[in-house]
């Protein structure tokens, strides 16, 4: 019979999640994962199994955080273009602090695991989340008149989320931080 686990497995994820947004997915060695999640090697494969199973973990943690805030931030009661330039200028700026990091681990793993179809799936399942929880905002803007009704919310979601992720890349490389502004700006136009 093994050992019982003496350490919260929520408090590793956490800590995987770091690693793999720190080094990305390829840069982060089976060492990396034992001296920062402070576990011997045949504890991580007795919890998560390989490191292909435990960036998925992450990756899922990842999300479900990402996705619980970023609900959190649609039911903001203020118009919803208020709501947006905020969140996605705090984005642009998240990006442009992190020097040392990857980012956006969903982002990154899009990226980088392109060809692992679990890992697809995962950032596709992210990316519909994240375009049905806007487009019902959206959609809730419409019915009380803060959109115009010849708006379609998914494929204007769609557009919104396909803005965030492009501008957590370019504010990542910007020299001007404040080109981010006029790219929300020109982003949000699209509200009509």
């Amino acid at each position: 019979m093994g050992r019982p686990r003496n350490f919260d497995q929520d408090e590793i994820l956490g800590k995987a999640v770091e690693i793999f947004r720190a080094r990305g997915y390829a840069g982060t060695s089976l060492d990396d994962l034992e001296k920062g999640l402070g576990l011997g090697r045949q504890s991580l494969y007795n919890t998560f199994g390989d490191k292909d199973a435990l960036y998925a973990a992450a990756l899922r943690r990842y999300r479900e955080d990402g996705l619980a805030r970023f609900r959190e931030v649609l039911r903001d009661p203020r118009p919803v273009r208020v709501v947006l330039r905020e969140f996605l200028l705090a984005a642009a700026q998240d990006s442009r602090e992190q020097p040392d990091s990857w980012g956006c681990l969903v982002l990154n793993a899009a990226l980088e695991r392109s060809g692992d179809a679990a890992c697809s799936k995962l950032v596709a399942g992210n990316n519909e989340a994240l375009v049905s929880a806007l487009a019902e905002r959206l959609a809730r803007d419409q019915a009380s008149g803060d959109l115009g009704a010849h708006h379609d919310p998914v494929a204007l979601a769609g557009f919104l989320l396909s803005v965030l992720l492009g501008l957590r890349i370019y504010a990542r490389t910007a020299k001007d931080s404040r080109a981010a502004e006029g790219i929300v700006r020109h982003a949000l136009a699209a509200l009509g």
